[in-house]
């Protein structure tokens, strides 16, 4: 497994973990924790979007399989939650090639969990989010220092090595 596959797997459980913090399905309120999945609208194969907190929805599985077994009503409630302009500009990036950018990747995540901590108040969730997060963070910050760049800086940004 290559640096960079071993950051998206362990980016997908973070996201996951994030997105099911939310902590009921978006669309039938079934609250069960074992039974939330994270759903992308555009997939996850799509890497410009697969990260990205407007292109998924805490979802059950029920109406997670019901989602991608119809696409178009899936899309057509999505676009509507998320209003049309948000929707057409992640149509347009899901169409695009790119690397994941993974210091923009985890300063988003890290200010999701602060936007959910302060809405959700203390709760026993944010213990595996925080340890996944953690680990995602150490990974990143070896593959830079590997690729010459030192590690994080307090603002989390990353410089070259003897600057």
């Amino acid at each position: 497994m290559t640096d960079n596959q071993k950051l998206i797997k362990q980016a997908d459980i973070v996201f996951s973990l994030l997105v099911r913090s939310f902590g009921l399905c978006q669309q039938c309120g079934n609250s069960n924790p074992k039974e939330l999945d994270c759903a992308h609208l555009f997939r996850r194969s799509n890497m410009t979007v697969r990260f990205n907190f407007k292109n998924s929805f805490c979802l059950c599985r029920l109406c997670h399989s019901k989602a991608h077994a119809d696409e178009k009503k899936f899309h057509n409630w999505a676009q509507l939650l998320i209003g049309s302009n948000v929707y057409r500009t992640l149509k347009k990036e899901a169409s695009m090639i790119a690397s994941p950018d993974w210091k923009e990747i985890l300063k988003s995540f890290e200010d999701q969990l602060l936007i959910r901590f302060q809405i959700y108040g203390s709760k026993d969730l944010w213990i595996p989010i925080i340890k996944s997060l953690f680990v995602l963070r150490r990974m990143i910050a070896s593959i830079f220092r590997g690729a010459g760049c030192s590690a994080p800086t307090e603002d989390g940004s990353y410089l070259q090595k003897g600057r």
